[in-house]
């Protein structure tokens, strides 16, 4: 009797999880968001030809890089990205993608038409691709909700292209600022991040991360019409980057002293590169 009794109480618990998981993931759907600010994948932000960002932990590292969206099936994310054939074997970058393999864990982060979402999910499959050499072909399953982290304020959205830097020495603002070349790799109205150096050493990128920690200060010159003067930006975050050919310092910046219209110029460019992007696609 005791067992049977037992029995009993183990069905009812099992019944009892598997209903609250069937509630749950209905609740989602039926609402699109909670509390927490996650958004059910039922109202996916993710769109095919949609470029994204992939990070994972490398050698004590964390490691991004563009990847591009090429499907989105049965509950399976499909990315495109690609490693440069001509590096060295034994150079930062190589080894990052050497990590993309069946198991690792990566975070995805895409901006949608109103906000910037993220996801972590295991990889399951890495193949190499035939269209060029150096292309792989990754394999994530979604997972049924996703964090909206950004809000419309702040829409961050890629935006890969050169511009002019220069570092304000702390020590003496009044100083001729130190031009230093980097690219910015996204962009938002509240600000941006950014590889500043190209190509460099160990030494040559521990001396240029040295300079550019929190708090220090920044010009940059947006390759934006209308934005014919610099704009000052603060460093938030300063870590180590991996470009091709060598290293970087990657830059978390906020804008400074920015006219409102400034900021609405910025997201409305923004939300029009994103269209289009979303039409070519």
């Amino acid at each position: 009797m005791i067992l049977l009794i037992a029995f009993l109480v183990g069905i009812a618990l099992i019944f009892s999880g598997t209903w609250k998981n069937g509630e749950q993931w209905r609740f989602l759907k039926r609402l699109g968001k909670n509390q927490s600010g996650l958004v059910s994948a039922e109202r996916n932000p993710l769109t095919v030809g949609q470029a994204v960002s992939l990070a994972l932990e490398s050698e004590g590292e964390i490691q991004s890089q563009v990847a591009f969206i090429t499907g989105i099936e049965k509950g399976n994310l499909f990315l495109r990205t690609e490693n440069n054939p001509t590096l060295r074997p034994e150079s930062q970058e190589v080894r990052a993608c050497r990590a993309l393999q069946p198991g690792a864990k990566v975070t995805i982060e895409a901006a949608g038409q109103d906000a910037l979402f993220r996801f972590s999910t295991l990889i399951t499959q890495v193949t190499t691709g035939k269209s060029y050499a150096g292309e792989r072909l990754l394999v994530l399953p979604l997972t049924p909700s996703f964090q909206k982290v950004q809000r419309r304020k702040h829409f961050r959205a890629p935006f890969v292209t050169p511009a002019t830097f220069a570092v304000v020495p702390q020590d003496h603002p009044s100083a001729d600022a130190i031009p230093v070349h980097g690219t910015l790799l996204d962009l938002s109205e509240g600000g941006f991040r950014a590889d500043l150096g190209f190509a460099l050493g160990v030494e040559e990128k521990e001396a240029l991360l040295q300079s550019l920690q929190s708090g220090v200060f920044l010009r940059v010159r947006l390759p934006i019409a209308l934005f014919t003067e610099p704009l000052w930006a603060k460093i938030v975050v300063a870590e180590s980057g991996v470009q091709r050919g060598g290293l970087s310092v990657r830059v978390t910046c906020e804008f400074l002293q920015m006219e409102g219209w400034q900021r609405e110029f910025i997201a409305s460019h923004l939300f029009q590169l994103q269209r289009e992007r979303l039409k070519a696609s």
